[in-house]
């Protein structure tokens, strides 16, 4: 319970921005678990983990968690927190300025999401792969892809990833690039 709890308040956390409280808690989640052998666990939390020690300048110790996390996720076979963390490791790879190792992270985790159905996952990964297209290849490509998250957001009624991703856009539009719809 106490794991749930934390990883839910990392959660809330991260998406306010307040990534030291985010790590606080998922830090929390670690030593609550620890000794055990549950695997559970750290593929909830781990993902999660792993971005907030990238948000609070860890590049390195957020990409060796995010690949110990990723054994985990495979060895297990599952593919919905393989998703998760190839979502954290395609940051990873931006932000040390590995775009193909990023593009590909964000390719593979749409894949998974796409072949298990996990929409609102693969909308986050989109808006994610569509910040890094803004930044490095097309803008035009960066749109479409925000466009795809947002076709998944809408119907969903997420107001929070609908507001994002329409940021995103409205950004986009004011550096010139049409807005579809």
């Amino acid at each position: 319970m106490i794991c749930t709890a934390q990883d839910a308040l990392a959660y809330v956390q991260g998406l306010q921005g307040e990534w030291p409280h985010a790590l606080a808690s998922r830090e929390i989640t670690m030593r609550a678990f620890e000794g055990s052998d549950n695997r559970l666990i750290p593929m909830v939390n781990d993902p999660g983990l792993a971005e907030a020690l990238l948000e609070t300048g860890q590049v390195e110790e957020a990409g060796r968690t995010a690949r110990d996390v990723l054994e985990i996720n495979r060895k297990s076979k599952s593919p919905i927190p393989e998703a998760r963390t190839l979502r954290v490791l395609g940051r990873i790879h931006a932000h040390l300025e590995e775009f193909d190792a990023a593009e590909k992270a964000y390719a593979d985790a749409v894949k998974l999401c796409e072949e298990w159905d996990s929409q609102l996952i693969m909308g986050r990964i989109l808006l994610d792969s569509a910040s890094l297209q803004a930044a490095h290849e097309s803008k035009q490509a960066a749109a479409a892809t925000l466009q795809r998250s947002l076709e998944i957001f809408e119907p969903a009624g997420a107001k929070f990833w609908i507001d994002r991703a329409r940021a995103a856009l409205d950004q986009l539009t004011l550096q010139g690039v049409p807005r579809d719809g």
